[in-house]
């Protein structure tokens, strides 16, 4: 089963969570991006304050969680618990728990976390013959369509969500489309279909089985 703790500790995802990570004004020029809307405390670009990102939490994200337009200040004093704490929440929403592929987990919280929906995610198991509403929101359909997709094929599921984040990379704002496609390609790698070989070498395995059973059946009773 998929384990939240096990994401936490995954790449890029431990390392965005530390201090290095510092995307606020005291990390000096030319942090805050103003480009990026989740460095706004009112989640739009030029809306409210431009406070910056800190261990991979938006102003945007910890002005939501404390009601209030979040400060440099309120960003500085999170902990790696405190990030811990704010990201549980929206695992635990998303039933990534009830997931057989911890790959495939670690996707589409990175997604989520990322665009704040899971529309590509969406996107990705309609592309396997799924028929869900893209509204983002991740509810029991989508869940349901996830554990089931992943129980069926995990890897293949993977490449398929993979594969609709990569051409929404491709198709990003050019200041950011690099560093995008590089943690896609380093983090997140397009991964073998072993379930559908093995699926395919079982049927194979299985048919030669039976046709040898016959032919020994015929040779019997000849």
């Amino acid at each position: 089963m998929a384990s939240f703790d096990k994401y936490m500790l995954s790449e890029p995802r431990y390392s965005l969570s530390q201090t290095s990570n510092n995307g606020t004004a005291a990390a000096g020029p030319p942090h805050p991006m103003p480009e990026d809307a989740g460095n706004w405390t009112g989640c739009r670009q030029g809306v409210g304050n431009l406070v910056g990102t800190y261990r991979d939490v938006s102003a945007c994200m910890l002005s939501d969680h404390l009601g209030r337009p979040a400060t440099q200040s309120d960003l500085l004093a999170l902990s790696f618990d405190d990030v811990k704490d704010l990201f549980r929440p929206i695992w635990q929403s998303l039933g990534l728990d009830s997931l057989m592929d911890q790959q495939t987990a670690n996707l589409v919280m990175h997604i989520r976390l990322h665009f704040g929906n899971v529309r590509l995610v969406q996107k990705g198991l309609n592309d396997m013959g799924e028929k869900l509403a893209v509204d983002g929101v991740g509810g029991p359909k989508t869940r349901a369509a996830l554990i089931r997709q992943t129980l069926n094929n995990g890897a293949a599921t993977y490449n398929a969500i993979r594969e609709r984040l990569k051409e929404n990379y491709e198709n990003s704002n050019p200041i950011f489309r690099k560093g995008f496609l590089r943690i896609t390609e380093e983090f997140f790698p397009e991964r073998t279909n072993y379930g559908g070989i093995w699926a395919k070498l079982f049927i194979i395995g299985g048919l030669s089985a039976a046709a040898y059973y016959f032919l020994n059946k015929l040779r019997a009773e000849e």
